[in-house]
């Protein structure tokens, strides 16, 4: 299966020669096992869903940088193997996680602003009843 040609805006970097599929795997389980090092050691015992969206979002987001450069540094190589497909799948299942974790901050965000103008709103209507016409001099 040919790896897509133009998913990515500016050049991959150059192969590198002589790896293998076996070195390639290696790495990224070292990915994933740095990425849940962090997970782990960031996590929060009385933190808001909030907090810990943004907190696992910043987790992420090395090993997005770092799946992000292991499928780059392969197009180009030829016809993709498993470890290619691998790479290519935990990259967009690390993205999808991030892009949630950024959804549970919005959507927490969204609801605080329809309050806001709930409050707002209210406060409008309430000067507008309470307040006497203006008089005409």
């Amino acid at each position: 299966m040919p790896p897509p040609e133009n998913v990515f805006a500016s050049a991959p970097p150059a192969p590198k020669a002589t790896e293998t599929l076996d070195s390639r795997v290696r790495r990224l389980t070292q990915i994933l096992a740095t990425s849940r090092q962090h997970t782990d050691t960031a996590s929060g015992h009385d933190e808001s869903a909030v907090a810990a969206a943004l907190r696992d979002f910043s987790a992420v987001l090395p090993s997005v940088q770092q799946l992000t450069e292991e499928t780059r540094s392969r197009v180009g190589a030829g016809d993709w193997d498993a470890g290619d497909v691998l790479a290519a799948r935990l990259l967009l299942d690390t993205m999808t996680a991030a892009l949630r974790s950024c959804r549970v901050v919005t959507d927490e965000k969204t609801a605080r602003l329809r309050e806001v103008h709930l409050v707002i709103r209210s406060g409008h209507r309430l000067v507008h009843h309470v307040a006497p016409p203006k008089s005409e001099a």
